[in-house]
């Protein structure tokens, strides 16, 4: 079968023609489920090919699209991840990675408008297991985002644990601004 488009930054797009009952031609599609855009460019992709397999003259031409891990039951298992991500980070020193960690979780959840995921990593999230820096950088992504329940909470958290590592004075001038 032809490659009918390329799609960037997807790892794979896995077509499967087969033949379900001799009358119709059912097209499979594993999905990317990591971030929403990459699985619209798949489903993009996977709609070209459909209509260049119906042009060719097949007739009934279905698609059949398996998604995974995208239930917000299973989304919330991204916060269990997010969670064993930063701490093995944090354990291991690696402060820059896992500030690009939180930050791309933050930021992709709060673009998509999914505050319930940014306020359940908020409130799981254990401030002593996080090195300061990972503290203020997931308080400055989240600052603007008023809808977020959970902020608060972590913000006083986060300022109590700076406060218990580097002192009280310099965790208030610190954090101030991320209030």
């Amino acid at each position: 079968m032809a490659v009918v488009e390329r799609v960037p930054n997807v790892s794979s797009i896995t077509v499967e023609p087969s033949w379900t009952d001799g009358a119709r031609r059912v097209v499979q599609c594993s999905l990317p489920t990591d971030n929403e855009p990459s699985m619209v460019r798949c489903l993009a992709a996977m709609s070209s090919m459909v209509r260049a397999t119906t042009s060719e003259g097949l007739p009934d031409a279905s698609v059949r699209v398996r998604r995974c891990n995208t239930t917000a039951e299973q989304r919330g298992d991204d916060v269990a991840v997010l969670k064993q991500d930063l701490y093995a980070l944090c354990r291991v020193d690696r402060r820059r990675d896992a500030i690009a960690r939180a930050l791309d979780f933050f930021d992709d959840r709060l673009l998509a408008g999914d505050f319930r995921d940014c306020d359940r990593a908020l409130r799981q999230l254990e401030v002593a297991k996080l090195s300061p820096s990972v503290l203020v950088s997931i308080l400055g992504i989240t600052i603007r985002a008023k809808k977020l329940e959970c902020r608060d909470s972590f913000y006083q958290r986060a300022l109590e644990e700076i406060a218990r590592q580097k002192g009280k004075k310099y965790a208030t001038e610190l954090l101030t601004k991320y209030r």
